[in-house]
């Protein structure tokens, strides 16, 4: 126990050593502050560790935990302003939410994880797997399936078709169906037999 009549209680380590603070075995190391409480680092890196050769389980790790009703959070700061929150939604069925510093609700902006897997960018009430609320930019090609829908980097589409050599191809290559960026069509076919026919009775 501390007793400080300024209420300024410290610990330090020695110059260019390290202050190790342990509990004992099977116990818990915990610090407690009032709302007004802060717990700081003036220079270097915290590091928490499991001194343990077996892997880290969940009874040996960092938890964060909000003793009151409310939202559990990790907040990430640039000289004393906060940048980024990392935490859970509490009003928001416990979703977890990576958002830039401002407000952290259930309308914020960034990324959020229901509890289903389900991520949600642009959006806090991801339906999909992916859900991607705004315009989206692709450098480098999208492949839905394995040849269902492609689109190359330099913007060739194709349906069926992996390798598209036209402005869009339906087909498999050998057999396909292309248009080209100026609207002519030409047919692909591997036994020189392409035809177009009309429905039955018309």
């Amino acid at each position: 126990t501390f007793v400080d009549a300024d209420g300024a209680a410290s610990i330090t380590g020695p110059a260019g050593g390290a202050l190790t603070v342990a509990a004992g075995a099977s116990q818990a190391l915990t610090l407690t502050g009032n709302l007004a409480s802060t717990w700081s680092l003036s220079a270097g890196t915290l590091t928490l560790s499991v001194i343990s050769s077996e892997q880290i389980t969940a009874s040996s790790t960092l938890a964060i935990n909000n003793t009151n009703s409310g939202d559990s959070l990790i907040i990430l700061e640039d000289s004393g302003t906060d940048r980024w929150y990392i935490g859970q939604d509490d009003s928001d069925s416990n979703k977890l939410r990576i958002t830039p510093a401002g407000t952290f609700t259930a309308t914020s902006s960034g990324i959020t994880i229901g509890a289903n897997g389900f991520v949600g960018i642009g959006t806090t009430n991801p339906s999909t797997p992916l859900h991607v609320n705004a315009t989206t930019t692709i450098d480098d090609g999208l492949v839905v399936g394995t040849s269902d829908l492609y689109v190359s980097s330099n913007g060739l589409v194709g349906i069926g078709d992996a390798s598209p050599s036209a402005q869009l191809e339906i087909g498999n290559g050998p057999d396909s169906f292309q248009f080209s960026a100026v609207c002519d069509v030409t047919f692909v076919d591997a036994d020189g037999a392409a035809s177009i026919t009309g429905p039955a009775g018309g």
